[in-house]
């Protein structure tokens, strides 16, 4: 088998694969006749995840990123890292926005990811949708710290990356 098409290397039982990447396979005869090529595409890994921020707490730890300016958030959910926390700072009483890239769109609109906004004592922040990709508080919210919710909803069924940029919508 090959990962690069290039250098083979020899396997006489079932492979195993740990990365998401093409494979590809060929078989040698008792002659050195060489088969055909035939690959396969592994894509259904999931990462490790970060495990640094799935609770409040450890989040809590964390410097906050200052809304004064918009922050673009990546992670990843799913088996094994089920939820992150993103510690938020607000500086002065607005509205905040959390506009997602399509991908994330998709994927809470599927029902595979949860955003959410808590207070600094982890109680829900009302949000509503400006747009089919841009949840905001439903309300303005007095300066301070908040946390960006990620959830993955079922992570036997699901695992996805998310990109959320993080802002204060103009007054």
């Amino acid at each position: 088998y090959s990962t690069d098409n290039a250098t083979w290397k020899s396997y006489s039982k079932a492979l195993t694969v740990k990365a998401n990447a093409t494979y590809y396979f060929r078989g040698i005869d008792k002659a050195g006749n060489i088969s055909k090529v035939v690959s396969q595409e592994v894509s259904n890994i999931c990462p490790k995840g970060d495990f640094t921020n799935d609770t409040l707490a450890a989040a809590g730890e964390k410097k906050a990123l200052k809304l004064s300016s918009a922050q673009k958030i990546t992670g990843w959910v799913g088996l094994g890292d089920p939820k992150d926390f993103i510690k938020l700072e607000v500086q002065k009483k607005g509205q905040v926005s959390l506009d997602m890239n399509s991908a994330t769109a998709k994927a809470k609109k599927g029902g595979e990811l949860k955003l959410s906004l808590l207070n600094s004592a982890g109680k829900a922040v009302t949000l509503s949708a400006l747009d089919s990709d841009t949840l905001a508080t439903k309300a303005r919210v007095a300066a301070g710290i908040y946390y960006l919710g990620v959830s993955c909803t079922n992570v036997k069924r699901y695992s996805t990356s998310y990109t959320v940029t993080a802002g204060m919508l103009a007054s």
